[in-house]
């Protein structure tokens, strides 16, 4: 397996709504720029009527660090007519990621060479170092195994409860957290 650039996000296709990130893979891709991932083919889960996500992981101090699930908006196709299966799918974001894209630059005359000798677009895409290699062959529990737990860790912490046993007491965390609120006025007075 060829070893990633350590800065380019994970970005796994997933079925929305399937919270363990290994049973929820699709495929893996790779983000070319804040609202645009590309995944190579086959594409046939397109075709499935499942709801799907971009689970997107960058890396931290000691595994993933922060870890972003963003919808699709649109799926553009591209590939040659006379290749099914080879083609690769672009996929637009509703929203833009906050972790860093790729910074590959794309040279048009390698992709349409390497097309020439295999009508594979992502293999094509690898051969002019548009993608990186390896990313069909990532290993799935390997990789997304430690997202799973991140994901876990972090959902452990988001109930924070903050009970108070008068109304003054629940009214003052209320102020403290809304950003709209009635100010009592000076409280030294």
């Amino acid at each position: 397996m060829v070893v990633r650039d350590n800065c380019e996000p994970v970005v796994s296709i997933q079925r929305a709504h399937v919270a363990d990130p290994i049973d929820g893979h699709v495929t893996f891709g790779v983000l070319l720029s804040p609202d645009t991932v590309a995944v190579p083919g086959p594409t046939g889960w397109l075709d499935d009527s499942t709801p799907f996500e971009v689970l997107l992981a960058a890396a931290g101090s000691s595994g993933p660090g922060t870890v972003e699930r963003l919808r699709i908006r649109t799926a553009v196709v591209i590939g040659l007519d006379n290749a099914p299966g080879t083609e690769v799918a672009v996929l637009t974001l509703t929203h833009p990621s906050l972790l860093t894209p790729s910074d590959r630059w794309t040279d048009l005359t390698r992709i349409e060479t390497a097309l020439g000798v295999d009508p594979d677009l992502w293999t094509a895409l690898e051969a002019a170092d548009a993608v990186p290699e390896g990313v069909r062959t990532l290993p799935v529990a390997g990789v997304l195994g430690p997202v799973r737990d991140r994901e876990i860790d972090t959902r452990a912490t988001w109930p924070v409860f903050e009970l108070r046993d008068t109304a003054a007491g629940v009214g003052g965390i209320w102020c403290r957290i809304s950003p709209k609120c009635e100010c009592r006025g000076l409280w030294w007075l």
